[in-house]
């Protein structure tokens, strides 16, 4: 799996900038190769490249901006000549490209090509699958290198290349149950057995329960998996520059105020590896901007949403380095914090309810007061403590953020799973337990 070498992409995007016709430009040249194999033949996907390029421009207090999937010297000047087009038609903006940074150059510890991995070839995967799964058990590996590389007319030039890979594991059960996943920035911080471990204990070995007798508002525990994507949501449409700008975020006006559980502390930090799940680090934004740790709720309060320079200036609040396009703003590295209960004692807070193992097709419905609709998988009743039947596949209905306004536990054990491009972050959570009466309808 190898990248465009370094030296040619300096290059390209070094000419294109220095014959610009624009007072000012930048380019952001995101590249990936992408692989993935499974134990079964026909869901393999060989080695192979993508290439984006985002384009910024300024010229006469315009701004312009261009995205292209085409990399040459050639193809990246016609970019420009798109970008410089929009500016006739845009109103004057206050954005500039931001600074050449200091001599040190913007790092991070854990960011880097695990080899391992970026050598890895199909057959090799597969045969690793096959030495982990145990006869009718299942498994699936994606993995890929990518690299970001952004310059611009005042100097700054940013670039970094990261590997990531993700395991996900089925030990099928009754009712679609056993199923776990995670992910890493290199095979040896991806604990391989302890994902398939987690999918086994999962398995539910009968599934003689329809479920019908279950309350729409049952006590409920959540996977980190079915965490981390209610997490996915929330950021997107609740947490997102964009969504403040756009005024559709059900939290547009409760920044300081409390309205989260006081167990829910969420942090963005782009420069985190390590503590329990491994994260996804990457130095800095789409913007050039270094990672930095946020405080997006912390106390049972929103400290902030991801900032934009407009956002900063409208709420009052410091711009967040979370930039991924000029009119959105969005965090990439989200830490749940973990609690102090076993997944024991999670089943213990919800007896009678039901464990969700995975949320699937989630469709956000309703964004201004943050309604959604899921399907639950890996479903199972939680009785005396311990994880019962498995239960046919259901439909999730609720408000995300009402979701994590009324916790009854927060699990201690955390996974990490990839968001948006697959290697430039991703999300950590831990399990969660729901009260009954929570947001969240199943049925």
């Amino acid at each position: 799996m190898k990248l465009l070498p370094l030296e040619e992409v300096v290059h390209r995007l070094e000419w294109v900038i220095s014959s610009s016709p624009c007072d000012e430009t930048e380019l952001v040249w995101v590249e990936i190769v992408r692989a993935s194999v499974s134990d079964r033949d026909r869901e393999n996907t060989p080695p192979h490249a993508e290439a984006t390029v985002l384009v910024r421009v300024r010229d006469a207090e315009r701004i312009g901006v261009y995205q292209t999937g085409a990399g040459t010297v050639g193809e990246l000047s016609n970019a420009v000549r798109q970008a410089l087009g929009q500016t006739r038609i845009e109103s004057p903006s206050s954005w500039r490209c931001p600074p050449a940074p200091p001599d040190e150059k913007v790092e991070v510890n854990g960011v880097a090509v695990d080899r391992e991995l970026a050598g890895l070839e199909p057959q090799a995967a597969r045969e690793l699958l096959g030495s982990l799964c145990r006869p009718g058990e299942a498994a699936r590996l994606d993995w890929n290198v990518g690299r970001v590389v952004l310059a611009n007319s005042r100097g700054l030039q940013q670039q970094a290349a990261a590997t990531s890979v993700v395991l996900e594991a089925r030990c099928p059960g009754s009712a679609g149950t056993g199923r776990a996943a995670a992910a890493a920035r290199s095979f040896a911080a991806l604990d391989r057995e302890e994902v398939f471990a987690r999918a086994r204990r999962r398995r539910a070995d009968r599934g003689d329960d329809d479920g019908s007798e279950v309350g729409w508002h049952a006590p409920l525990v959540l996977s980190p998996e079915a965490v981390i994507a209610l997490l996915a949501l929330l950021n997107q449409h609740a947490l997102s520059a964009r969504s403040f700008h756009e005024g559709t975020s059900v939290l547009q006006d409760a920044v300081g105020k409390q309205i989260f559980d006081p167990e829910l502390t969420l942090v963005d930090d782009g420069m985190r590896s390590g503590q329990g799940a491994q994260g996804l680090p990457f130095p800095f934004d789409l913007f050039g901007y270094g990672k930095r740790p946020v405080e997006m709720i912390r106390d049972s309060r929103l400290q902030t949403p991801a900032v934009d320079q407009e956002l900063a200036e409208q709420l009052d609040l410091p711009p967040t380095p979370h930039g991924v396009a000029q009119e959105d703003s969005r965090a990439s590295h989200l830490w749940m914090d973990a609690g102090s209960l076993s997944d024991r004692e999670l089943f213990e807070l919800a007896d009678g309810g039901l464990w969700i193992g995975w949320l699937e097709h989630l469709e956000c419905l309703d964004a201004a007061h943050g309604r959604f609709r899921a399907r639950a998988r890996g479903t199972r009743r939680i009785v005396g403590g311990e994880l019962g039947a498995g239960i046919p596949d259901m439909t999730c209905r609720g408000s995300f953020p009402e979701i994590f306004e009324r916790l009854a536990g927060v699990g201690r054990e955390t996974v990490c799973l990839p968001v948006e491009d697959g290697f430039r972050g991703g999300i950590v959570a831990p399990a969660i337990a729901l009260p009954e009466g929570s947001a969240l309808e199943v049925r």
